[in-house]
C-alpha cells in the first residue's frame, strides 16, 4: 500500500508539472523561408558572377588605357595641333586642340 501511495504522489507531481507547461507552438510552414533561402543563394551567386565580370572589365579597361598611353607617348604630340597628349586628357575628353602654327600663319 505504501508503494501505491508513492505512485499516486509521483503521478500527482507529474500532473502538476505537466499542467504548468505551455502548449507546444504550432507547426509553421517553412516553404516561404526555404524559398527565401533559395532566392538569397541565387542572389549571392549572381553578385559573385557580376563581381568577377566587373573585375575582368576593369582589367581590360586598365590594359586598354595603358595601350592608349603607350601609343600617345609614341606620337609625342597631337598630330592636329601639336599640343601635349596624355592618356588622362585624351580618354577623359579634356584634350583641346591648340591653335597650330600652320593655322595661325594662314
Amino acid at each position: 500500500m505504501a508503494q501505491g501511495r508513492a505512485a499516486v504522489a509521483a503521478l500527482g507531481r507529474r500532473q502538476a508539472v505537466q499542467a504548468a507547461l505551455a502548449l507546444p507552438p504550432d507547426v509553421a510552414d517553412v516553404r516561404p523561408l526555404a524559398e527565401l533561402m533559395r532566392d538569397l543563394t541565387a542572389a549571392r551567386t549572381a553578385v559573385a558572377a557580376h563581381t568577377a565580370a566587373l573585375a575582368d572589365r576593369e582589367r581590360a579597361l586598365t590594359a586598354f588605357a595603358e595601350g592608349v598611353g603607350q601609343r600617345l607617348a609614341a606620337l609625342g604630340a597631337c598630330p592636329l595641333c601639336g599640343g601635349e597628349l596624355s592618356a588622362e586628357s585624351f580618354l577623359g575628353g579634356s584634350h583641346r586642340h591648340q591653335p597650330s602654327a600652320v593655322s595661325e600663319a594662314s
